[in-house]
């Protein structure tokens, strides 16, 4: 029943998920249902990211090497970056950012680094077209991407990581002296004993060092050309108890040529890993330190 002072003519709106559905009413045509699609946006929750002004919903579900599964634990850390955790909140597994770049090829662009070897499926679905683009990882793989035609086409895109060797290729340095660790603007400390810091060079030649951003204990990130921007997350495992060692991971959102430099501070050894211009690089050294 419509009130009877409405006049000739008038509409009443409801809500019906992705669409206004609203009911005009008039002398002529009577009652005539009529919907408007409306944009949706991403809720963020224990398992989802939120990323581009809440437009990108990112979620993960990973496999691993027993055969058990899980989804991953979101952790937003910019408005364009978040990450997951798999087995330990303190111990972050993959990393992934959305960026507009729309004024240069119309696209957003999807960016990923992963600290995990196990299998996982990383899912991004633009909430305004319904548009989602999948990212495989095989078990044993060190995943990293840069997806610069995500979200273009009219369905979903599914990738598959390259592989990657487990160790990184890394260069030994004779130790120096042993020191105090010190998370610096420009060096993380992780774990209280590990020193980290990263140069990098872009396309045009100019150089400069990464900018930190800690996040855990063992886990920390860099930054090169915006706060807002996270290029480079790298993290340090004590493995001693598998096999004598101190594992370092590290997995890059960015492609421009950069060289890590980790320092154990206890004993000074030192070892450095580069990543030549125009790599995703993602990694793990199982026989770091």
């Amino acid at each position: 029943d419509f009130p009877a002072d409405q006049g000739p003519a008038f509409t009443q709106v409801i809500g019906l998920r992705d669409h206004l559905v609203y009911f005009r009413s008039d002398d002529e045509h009577g009652l005539e249902p009529r919907a408007i699609d409306t944009p949706s946006t991403c809720t963020s929750s224990p398992t989802t990211l939120c990323l581009g002004n809440n437009r990108f919903r990112v979620d993960v579900t990973w496999s691993d090497f027993q055969g058990g599964t899980g989804a991953g634990r979101s952790v937003p850390l910019t408005e364009d970056t978040g990450s997951f955790w798999f087995f330990d909140p303190d111990n972050l597994e993959l990393i992934v950012k959305v960026i507009d770049g729309t004024a240069i090829n119309g696209n957003h662009w999807v960016f990923y680094g992963a600290l995990s070897d196990v299998a996982y499926e990383l899912r991004v679905t633009d909430t305004e077209t319904g548009r989602t683009a999948t990212y495989s990882n095989p078990a044993g793989t060190f995943g990293s991407q840069g997806d610069i035609d995500a979200l273009s086409g009219l369905g979903g895109k599914t990738f598959a990581s390259e592989s990657a060797p487990l160790s990184a290729p890394a260069v030994a340095t004779a130790p120096s002296t042993p020191g105090t660790c010190t998370t610096t603007p420009t060096t993380l400390c992780l774990a209280d004993r590990f020193e980290v810091s990263v140069d990098w060079t872009d396309f045009q030649g100019g150089t400069g060092t990464g900018r930190t951003l800690p996040l855990t204990t063992d886990t920390g990130s860099f930054w090169f050309f915006d706060s807002e921007n996270i290029e480079l997350v790298l993290k340090t495992i004590d493995g001693t108890a598998l096999n004598g060692r101190f594992w370092v991971f590290y997995g890059a959102l960015s492609n421009v040529a950069f060289e890590i430099t980790v320092t154990d501070t206890e004993t000074g050894a030192v070892k450095t890993y580069s990543n030549p211009s125009g790599t995703f690089a993602s990694n793990g050294d199982t026989q770091a330190f």
